[in-house]
């Protein structure tokens, strides 16, 4: 599996630039929730794409490059790295599924060798839960938080305030980000090689010794317009990686009339017979 940068970047420069910085790793879950919240941090804090992974685990997808005021040209795929350099703050966003079969193997090969590589400071998961699905011991609580540093995390995290049920044991997780928290807590290889693919772009066929600081941050949404939950999740995800929020959140173009907000037409001329 391959790290492929933009701008003709050298790929070792690549993620040296992106070492030490903390990292949002979103779920596909209910609502999509966690892919919006991470499309408002990359447009709120205008962070630069920088490179791209493979998708050849997902589902294929392409689609025009999303903007805020203008246009761009290019293509999205479905495994984009974002970095935002006043915030130190690296953003990798999932849009498509993982197909069938080969959550293990998307994980294993492609997304912890990459975090073990760029040697980032923090790793923090994101995903949704479905709150038709909310355990009673939950029913006070919006969001979980697990981490392996929980101590640290709630230094700076309000957690009585913000409805975050602090989960002990990574065992207590579930879906997706479950499996996700579990490959990182693997011990990998103590050896690794960093070894270019192609031009333009860097193999992870290997996995560094590495201690990392990983979190989860789950939050339970219904299905539907989550567009609401989505600056909540975002907003608490800046919390628990002690980055102060903005005052107000910058929306790409991709989100207007997605939920059908648009004004509903009346009359014979413009209304449901039209």
């Amino acid at each position: 599996m391959s790290l492929h940068p933009v701008h003709g970047q050298d790929p070792l420069t690549a993620l040296q630039k992106l070492e030490g910085s903390q990292l949002i790793v979103p779920v596909v879950s209910i609502g999509n929730t966690p892919q919006l919240a991470t499309d408002l941090l990359i447009h709120t804090f205008a962070a630069k794409l920088v490179a791209r992974l493979d998708d050849i685990y997902l589902y294929p997808f392409a689609s025009p490059v999303d903007y805020v005021d203008k246009p761009a040209t290019g293509i999205t795929s479905g495994l984009e790295i974002y970095y935002c350099e006043d915030q130190n703050l690296t953003i990798l966003q999932q849009r498509t599924p993982i197909l069938p079969g080969l959550t293990k193997r998307f994980l294993s090969e492609l997304i912890v060798p990459f975090i073990n590589m760029a040697k980032f400071s923090r790793v923090l998961v994101l995903q949704s839960n479905d709150m038709g699905l909310r355990e009673d011991k939950h029913a006070n609580h919006k969001y979980l938080l697990w981490s392996n540093q929980i101590t640290k995390i709630i230094e700076t995290l309000q957690v009585s305030e913000s409805g975050v049920a602090v989960v002990r044991e990574s065992t207590e997780l579930d879906g997706v980000g479950k499996l996700v928290i579990e490959a990182l807590e693997q011990q990998p290889s103590p050896t690794a090689k960093l070894a270019p693919a192609v031009s333009g772009s860097l193999s992870l066929n290997a996995q560094a010794h590495a201690s990392i600081d990983a979190a989860f941050l789950s939050m339970f949404v219904y299905e539907g317009d989550n567009s609401d939950d989505s600056k909540l999740l975002a907003a608490e995800a800046l919390k628990v990686l002690n980055i102060q929020g903005p005052s107000k959140w910058t929306q790409p173009v991709s989100w207007r009339g997605v939920y059908g907000n648009k004004q509903v037409p009346s009359g014979l001329e413009f209304g449901v017979y039209a």
